[in-house]
């Protein structure tokens, strides 16, 4: 039973990955807070509530990850449409986009993974939203010495950001499995 809840907490996880919905108003976190109940008291393998923890922080930080990724790709269409200019989407991204990144650089970083294989998770981690600041970075950086031609690389390293999901994903179901959450 345990399996089905986390199956379908993560399963609702990863359909909102592509999204910037706010999670705060869907069923999820009553899913997860009654999973979290379910492996506490269970203990399934020695230091299952310790991985399992930092599961789930770490799927909500690629959940952000992702949000952060997606506000990226609204005010880059938004200048590529010209709805807004080149100056206003770097003013957007420092003011907006990059502080948000920083601060979930911050957090991952601060994440202390308790096994090897939650390690690899925190390295992905650290890569991919060290990718994403680079993108942001450099978006800024080209648009202030009126070098345009970084949008297109940076779109690049924001869609390269988004190829990590595939391996995010299957790292954190081979934990789910080695675990039996």
């Amino acid at each position: 039973m345990k399996f089905v809840k986390f199956g379908i907490l993560l399963s609702l996880v990863f359909s909102l990955t592509a999204c910037s919905i706010s999670t705060d108003d869907l069923p999820i976190k009553e899913i997860t807070d009654t999973v979290t109940e379910s492996v506490s008291n269970s203990g399934i393998l020695e230091g299952a509530n310790e991985v399992f923890t930092y599961v789930q922080n770490t799927q909500e930080s690629f959940q952000e990850l992702m949000n952060i990724g997606g506000q990226w790709s609204e005010v880059y269409n938004a200048a590529s449409n010209g709805t807004i200019t080149n100056e206003e989407l770097a003013s957007r991204v420092t003011n907006e986009i990059l502080p948000l990144n920083e601060e979930l650089m911050t957090q991952i970083e601060n994440y202390v993974a308790p096994t090897d294989a939650t390690s690899k998770i925190n390295d992905l981690l650290v890569n991919a939203v060290s990718t994403q600041h680079d993108a942001l970075q450099e978006v800024v950086n080209g648009i202030q010495n009126g070098d345009y031609s970084v949008l297109n690389s940076a779109n690049q390293l924001m869609s390269d950001v988004q190829g990590f999901e595939g391996e995010f994903t299957k790292m954190i179901q081979n934990i789910i499995t080695e675990y039996g959450f």
